[in-house]
This record gives structure tokens, C-alpha cells and sequence, in this order.
């Protein structure tokens, strides 16, 4: 049994766990390494004693981790391993030396920095293709497609690195965890503002799903406003279900017209009138910034990550150059802002990652928020 004070570092099967770096109501996530190999860092995530003994769980989170171990792409977060040790499931993954997206947009409104729109348009047209490799994964023995759907995409689940990579976390163990998040009663737990209308309603999902919940990042993190988050989940959960979306130029008066057309298409209710797959949004949000000549590249959004969590002292890639202010904004057009901060129905000057759709007499503190 396995206790929140556990002592570290503790050997766990073939790994040394090193600290504790996350916890949750399924998991726990663990710095570790291999004990054959304490140079190379990576990541362990150990399933809860208590659900490890859900059979129906079990299998569900088994196979579907199973299928996710095939992926290998730059923009998805690898699965190296997946097993059983000492009666509780884990998965160990690849190290990725970065933060997502929701401390991304909490540190920069903290530090009332701003972020160009071409940085926050990259990252997502990066996570876009990571995406798009994943849906379209075939079973390497059939050749068929595994209809492989992430289920969660989010703020949180979308990571930068310090070197200026996105990689989408997470894969395959998403539909698992949905089971462990529904209530006795079968009701819908999770990250309601993130969800598909379709996902909402508990209709059968496809990999659309996916790009809707990726298109509702993009809107807030180059609006600076929440899209259907409201003062409580049933709200919320109404307001997907709806499928209202406020024209970004209604948030941001001098949003690009070109950008605007992308982003309600991923938006679109009805999953045909969307973009089909990860691959033609990417390639739309990568023609958008050619021809608004803000492309931008991952060099530079890596630098602008270390200069954003420069007080944290990380740790720099190898390959990365070293931080510069400079870097920070060149070419980048439209600048996202921290010190933006207002309603949609009442858009401030300027708007972005930075700032959100903040009601003063929210409990819920300023920042990105589940």
C-alpha cells in the first residue's frame, strides 16, 4: 500500500522514484529513472491502489495504453513502458522538460507579461499535428485503423518545452479515467469547458471531438477570455452544450479576419462542418502565419519559455540557445497582454493568453482554471 508521506526515493520494479510530482483522484506522477540507467530522467505514472482493483478500469486503462504505446512523434509524449508492480498499474513516459499551457497563461498574468500571438498560434498548430498523427495511428499488425481518440485535450495537457516544442500528454488513458470520474449516479465528470458539444451530451465521440477541445485552447489563449467557462459546472456544461461562440473580434477588436474564419470552423457544433483532422488545421494555422508573415520558430518560442520562467531556473536544453529578451515578440504582430483584463461584452484595448474573462466576484482567482 502506497501512502501520500512514502518515503523518497523508493525502488519501484525496475525504477527509482525520485520525487513526487503530481497527484490526482487516479494517479500519482513520479520523477524517476531506471535503475540501469540514473542519468535519464523519466516520468512515472502509478495508478491508485484502490482503483487498481477495478477490473472493468484494468482493462479499459490497459488497452487503450496499450495502443497510445505505439505512438512515436515529436508533438505527443512518448509511453515507454506499461506494467504491474507489486499489485498497482503504471505507465512510465518520457521526460519532457517544460510546463503546459494553463502555467504558462497563469505565470505570464502573474508577471503581467505578454506573449505574441505567433508563439501562441505555433504552439498550437504544433499540438495540431500531434494530434493528427495520433488519430490516424494504425494497428501495426492489421494495418487497420485504432481509432485512437484523446478524449481530454486541455490546457493542462498540451506541454511546452523549453526548447520550444508542443507535445500533447496524456494519450490513452483519458477514457479510463473518465470512468473513474463518473458518479454513482453515471453523471459526467471532467473538464467541462474543454468538451465537445457531442461529448457533452454523451454522444459517440471520434477524433473531432479532439480538434473542437483543441480549437477552445486557441480561442483563449489569443483572446484572453474564456469561451464557455461560467460560475459553475452545470453552467458550463450548458454553455458547450449550446455551442455560443462570441466572434473573437467581439473580445479582441483588431483580431486577424484570416485567423477568425480557422478558429469557428474548429468551433463549428456539428463535427462535419469542422476541420476533418489535426493536419488541415495545422497547415491552415501555419498559412496563417506566412501570410501575416508572423511565423516564428521553435527556437524562439523556447526562448521566450526560459525568459517567462527564468526565476525558476531551468534547466536549458542542450541544443537550446541561451535566453533572450530580444527574441521575445520580434515579428509577432498582434501581442497577447497581461495587463488586459475584462468581460467579453465590454473588450479592453488589448487582450491575450494573459488576461481572461474574469469576473471580480468569482471565488475562482484569475488564471486558467479547469
Amino acid at each position: 500500500m502506497h501512502t501520500p508521506d512514502e518515503a523518497l526515493p523508493a525502488d519501484f520494479g525496475k525504477y527509482r522514484l525520485e520525487k513526487r510530482i503530481a497527484a490526482g483522484g487516479m494517479a500519482e506522477v513520479f520523477l524517476a529513472h531506471r535503475l540501469d540507467a540514473p542519468h535519464e530522467p523519466l516520468v512515472i505514472k502509478r495508478i491508485l491502489p484502490h482503483i487498481s482493483q477495478d477490473k472493468s478500469f484494468v482493462q479499459m486503462f490497459t488497452d487503450e495504453a496499450r495502443m497510445a504505446a505505439n505512438l512515436d512523434h515529436p508533438n505527443v509524449v512518448r509511453i515507454l513502458d506499461l506494467g504491474l508492480v507489486e499489485g498497482t498499474y503504471f505507465m512510465a513516459m518520457e521526460y519532457v522538460h517544460g510546463e503546459d499551457i494553463r502555467r504558462i497563461y497563469n505565470r505570464a498574468y502573474k508577471l503581467q507579461r505578454s506573449l505574441p500571438l505567433s508563439h501562441s498560434v505555433r504552439i498550437i498548430a504544433d499540438a495540431a499535428l500531434g494530434l493528427a498523427y495520433a488519430h490516424k495511428l494504425q494497428d501495426p499488425l492489421t494495418d487497420e485503423p485504432m481509432g485512437l481518440v484523446h478524449r481530454d485535450v486541455s490546457p493542462q495537457n498540451i506541454i511546452v518545452t523549453y526548447a520550444g516544442d508542443a507535445k500533447v500528454v496524456d494519450f490513452g488513458i483519458a477514457k479510463a479515467a473518465h470512468k473513474v470520474q463518473q458518479t454513482r449516479a453515471g453523471q459526467l465528470k471532467g473538464k467541462y469547458s474543454y468538451m465537445s458539444p457531442e461529448q457533452a451530451v454523451g454522444d459517440p465521440l471520434d477524433h473531432r471531438t479532439d480538434i473542437f477541445a483543441l480549437g477552445v485552447i486557441l480561442y483563449e489563449t489569443t483572446t484572453g477570455t474564456r469561451l464557455f467557462k461560467r460560475h459553475n459546472e452545470l453552467a458550463t456544461l450548458q454553455a458547450v452544450m449550446k455551442c455560443e461562440v462570441p466572434p473573437p473580434r467581439q473580445a479582441l477588436p483588431n483580431y486577424p479576419p484570416q485567423l477568425e474564419a480557422i478558429l469557428v470552423r474548429a468551433l463549428a457544433k456539428r463535427p462535419e462542418r469542422r476541420w476533418q483532422n489535426g493536419a488541415a488545421l495545422s497547415a491552415a494555422l501555419y498559412d496563417f502565419l506566412d501570410d501575416a508573415e508572423l511565423r516564428v520558430e521553435r527556437e524562439q518560442v523556447g526562448a521566450f519559455m526560459r525568459d517567462l520562467f527564468a526565476d525558476d531556473d531551468p534547466a536549458p536544453s542542450p541544443s537550446a540557445p541561451a535566453p533572450s529578451r530580444a527574441s521575445e515578440g520580434r515579428g509577432s504582430g498582434l501581442e497577447i497582454t497581461a495587463a488586459a483584463r475584462g468581460r467579453p461584452r465590454a473588450p479592453p484595448p488589448t487582450a491575450g493568453m494573459a488576461s481572461r474573462d474574469h469576473d471580480p466576484a468569482s471565488p475562482e482567482p484569475a488564471g486558467f482554471a479547469a
